[in-house]
């Protein structure tokens, strides 16, 4: 293998502490979140408070994973974390 290559290695990096982002439009207020379960809290507080640089997230159907992944993507942008790229293996998923 590459070790070059390592994804796993990028996932346990954090991030390289970039300039503060001013986001474009409205960021929904964390008050207005919706209701997480402990996986997806867990999942949040890995990104959002350990900070790291690359992120996977997968399940079945249904499991809330776009769910998870947009309150990430809010909380990145309420903490002046951006821009970010989102992207899904279909429009659906990238719609929401």
């Amino acid at each position: 293998p590459n070790p070059e290559a390592d994804i796993s290695k990028a996932s346990r990096e954090q991030d390289v502490g970039a300039a503060p982002y001013e986001a474009k439009g409205s960021v929904p207020d964390d008050n207005r979140s919706i209701k997480l379960n402990r996986s997806q809290e867990a999942a949040m507080r890995l990104v959002l408070e350990r900070r790291r640089r690359f992120s996977l997230i997968q399940g079945p159907p249904g499991t809330g994973k776009t769910t998870t992944a947009v309150s990430m993507i809010c909380g990145w942008l309420r903490t002046r974390r951006g821009p970010v790229l989102a992207s899904a293996f279909s429009n659906r998923g990238t719609d929401n």
